[in-house]
């Protein structure tokens, strides 16, 4: 697929209405890039990362509320608006140096296919893409696969020993068959 890219900067429900009409067809980036560096001394994301040894609550007081909940809801409500205007796809920051990638569901507490495609894009090609849209229009093009193979499990025999893999088998081992 190919499509502009779009910098979605939007923090609340409320800065959705300045994207509406203008993102039909587009690959979504919507993350400030993080730094490759050595990680800074706060914690980037404080509300929702907090001590384990937070004591319980007094006897008869309910729970304090989840700051995780909250940032699960703006998600939702997020991939809600981008199904609605026809977003194409979404990339995400790995936020992991040398190429490394994240895995990770979209699809929620089920586990269920996500309404839009997403993919992780490497921290190096996150962060060129993020400089890139400064300087103008910037147009994406994007293959993904989403496919099974069968393939043997090495050191067994016979047909009853096969598996299914998805895109994490090693490669020399698809070139070895």
């Amino acid at each position: 697929m190919r499509g502009p890219l779009v910098y979605f900067d939007a923090k609340t429900k409320e800065d959705f209405e300045k994207f509406r009409g203008k993102l039909k067809g587009a690959i979504v980036i919507y993350q400030e890039p993080e730094s490759l560096s050595p990680p800074r001394p706060e914690i980037p994301n404080a509300q929702v990362a907090r001590p384990m040894q937070a004591p319980p609550p007094v006897k008869g007081q309910p729970a304090a509320p989840s700051p995780f909940a909250a940032l699960q809801e703006a998600a939702r409500a997020r991939n809600e608006f981008f199904k609605q205007e026809g977003v194409a796809a979404v990339l995400r920051d790995s936020s992991k140096p040398h190429g490394l990638l994240n895995m990770t569901g979209i699809g929620g507490e089920k586990f269920d296919v996500g309404a839009i495609p997403t993919a992780f894009s490497t921290g190096e090609g996150y962060r060129m893409l993020f400089r890139m849209r400064k300087h103008g229009k910037v147009e994406v093009e994007i293959e993904m696969t989403n496919s099974s193979e069968r393939t043997w499990i090495p050191g067994t025999w016979g047909p009853d020993r096969r598996i299914t893999a998805r895109d994490r088998w090693p490669f020399w081992r698809r070139r070895a068959r």
